[in-house]
């Protein structure tokens, strides 16, 4: 995948979220940008990036919330950046969530591992309903911890075509929200 932009999306209840395996030499993920999506309810991880010559990249503001697994696989990152990004794991416990470089962490030694990896929240992203299948069910509620957290970007609407950015927990600054 090279210079490609994957935004706005609401993924939902699929096998994995963000997938890209090695088939071809000198593949990888080059200059793709992966920003203010929603991916929840994966049954594997929400991101599973295999070895591949990954350079370039950019996963920003999107929430990442699977039912079971991990929430991330990332063989050989190279330079991909990681930033503002919400993840979440039911129950609450992110042991053994984050696979990166071959080496398994937990959220807070995860966020350690490399100059590349910041601003990334540990959060319940409080849905309007976790479980349900329409795009409405993915709003989050007032008092999430994705509202007004991203980093800015030139994605200038939602998923629902709403004006990006907004001051949308009042508190005087105006930002975008984390995910769709």
């Amino acid at each position: 995948l090279a210079n490609n932009q994957i935004r706005n999306n609401i993924i939902v209840n699929t096998r994995k979220g963000f997938s890209f395996y090695n088939y071809a030499s000198c593949s990888g993920l080059k200059n793709t940008v992966i920003e203010h999506n929603t991916v929840i309810n994966t049954w594997d991880e929400s991101i599973r990036i295999l070895s591949g010559n990954h350079y370039g990249s950019v996963f920003r503001n999107n929430i990442f919330y699977p039912r079971q697994g991990k929430v991330m696989t990332f063989e050989s990152p190279g330079n991909t950046k990681l930033t503002n990004n919400l993840f979440y794991f039911p129950g609450g416990s992110s042991s053994g969530q984050f696979s990166w470089n071959g080496t398994t962490y937990d959220f807070n030694s995860w966020s350690q591992v490399s100059a590349n990896i910041s601003g990334n929240l540990w959060q319940d992203p409080q849905f309007v309903d976790r479980l349900g299948l329409s795009a409405e069910s993915k709003r989050l509620i007032s008092g999430s911890l994705a509202i007004d957290r991203a980093v800015s970007t030139n994605v200038l609407q939602d998923f629902w075509q709403n004006v990006r950015p907004v001051d949308g927990n009042l508190d005087g600054v105006v930002n975008s929200d984390i995910g769709a």
